[in-house]
C-alpha cells in the first residue's frame, strides 16, 4: 500500500469517551491536520460512534460549506499522486462547517464506490493524508498524520471490520469493473 517512512507533522490521533442524558455515551477519535487557509487553521478528521447507532466519520474546521456550490474533496495518502480518491458521497452539518463522508471513488476501479468503512484501510497502512477541498469560490489544502489511527480508533471500529469491508471491496469492485 503505502510507504512505512515515518512522517514528521508532530500529531497523534487521539482518543476521548463522553456522553449526557439525551445522546447517551460515545467514543471520539481525531486528528488535528494542518491548513493553507489562513480562516480555518486547525482542520480534523473526526470519527466517532455513539451507542447504539453507526460510526460517524467527518471532516471539521476546514471551511464553511453549503449545497450546491460545487463542493469536491480529494485525498492522497503518502504523496502518491497515483492514487488520488475522491470524495463521491457525502452530507453537510446543519451549520456548515462539517462534511459526513459516506462513498469514495477509487482511483483504479470507476463503477464501484468505497464505503467509508473500507476506506479506513488506507489511514491504517499509510502514514499521512493529503485533503483538498474546493468549491466554486475557494480551495484549501490539509494535511494529516495517520499515526496512531489503529489504537486510537479501536474502541469505535475494528481493524478486522476494516479489513473485512476493504476485502469485500475488493471482490465486488474486480466483478464489477471487469
Amino acid at each position: 500500500f503505502c510507504s512505512i517512512a515515518l512522517t514528521a507533522l508532530g500529531q497523534d490521533w487521539k482518543s476521548e469517551t463522553g456522553g449526557n442524558a439525551f445522546d447517551g455515551e460515545y467514543v471520539t477519535a481525531y486528528i488535528q491536520g494542518k491548513s493553507t487557509s489562513s480562516t480555518y487553521k486547525a482542520p480534523l478528521i473526526v470519527l466517532n460512534k455513539y451507542d447504539g447507532r453507526e460510526m460517524n466519520f467527518y471532516l471539521a474546521g476546514a471551511g464553511y460549506f453549503q449545497e450546491g456550490t460545487g463542493v469536491t474533496i480529494q485525498w492522497i495518502f503518502d504523496n502518491d499522486k497515483e492514487k488520488m480518491f475522491s470524495t463521491y458521497d457525502w452530507s453537510y452539518s446543519a451549520d456548515g462547517k462539517s462534511l459526513f463522508i459516506a462513498q469514495i471513488n477509487h482511483p483504479k476501479y470507476l463503477i464501484t464506490k468505497m464505503n467509508e468503512v473500507a476506506f479506513l484501510k488506507y489511514f491504517q497502512d499509510c502514514n499521512k493524508v493529503d485533503v483538498r477541498i474546493s468549491d466554486n469560490y475557494s480551495k484549501v489544502d490539509l494535511s494529516f498524520s495517520l499515526s496512531g489511527f489503529t489504537n486510537a480508533t479501536r474502541k469505535i471500529i475494528s481493524a478486522e471490520r476494516i479489513d473485512s469491508s476493504y476485502s469485500q471491496f475488493l471482490v465486488d469492485a474486480e466483478r464489477r469493473d471487469s
